[in-house]
């Protein structure tokens, strides 16, 4: 059994905890509400990921990430797969929808102010595989993301529902100025290599 953790990617070097231990643990508790303990079974696994800056009550520059993925041996079909790389052993591919929200430090300005983050957002869908050279110890990830920045990409709705459901949350009204809808393909890839073993 494989357990998801809670992604949490935003840091703070002038966090002060005692401020900020209410907020802390109310998206503690929140973030418990949204794991989900991935199963594998075959070679299957599902994952639920969640990002927010809520307990550091600052809601600006990267501010959420929303995460769904299946991940199996199954999924060697997907006609993507032909575009990502591989190594010799093992396959495990997945398919993920992820949508990453970031706002301005000025939310509340009538109108954009320059010099700061604008409203944006991406929601994307990601075909990835992992494979495995074993003699090596080496694990090649790749993916391919085929997604939508800007208004369309849903940041205003997702923010604000969000908002909604925190007793310290006011909602945002500056979505007004979302950057125009564009569409956007990455090519990711990541190598990984084990360079010492217990064994």
């Amino acid at each position: 059994m494989k357990c998801l953790y809670l992604r949490e990617s935003v840091w703070s070097t002038r966090c002060d905890w005692m401020n900020h231990q209410k907020n802390f643990i109310w998206t503690l508790l929140l973030g418990i509400l949204f794991q989900i303990s991935a199963f594998s079974q075959s070679e299957r696994v599902f994952e639920l990921g969640f990002d927010n800056d809520t307990y550091l009550e600052m809601d600006h520059y990267y501010t959420n990430g929303l995460y769904l993925g299946y991940y199996s041996d199954q999924l060697h079909g997907n006609p993507i797969n032909r575009l990502l790389l591989e190594l010799e052993d093992s396959h495990l591919y997945g398919l993920e929808l992820y949508q990453k929200t970031y706002t301005p430090i000025a939310k509340e300005s009538d109108t954009v102010v320059l010099g700061d983050r604008p409203f944006s957002v991406i929601l994307s869908v990601r075909s990835s595989k992992i494979s495995d050279d074993k003699e090596r110890r080496r694990r090649l990830w790749t993916s391919l993301d085929l997604g939508l920045a800007g208004k369309d990409a849903l940041g205003n709705e997702v923010q604000n529902a969000i908002h909604d459901l925190l007793p310290t949350s006011n909602p945002v009204d500056g979505w007004e100025f979302v950057q125009p809808t564009s569409v956007g393909i990455n090519y990711n890839l990541a190598v990984e290599q084990e360079m010492i073993s217990s064994n």
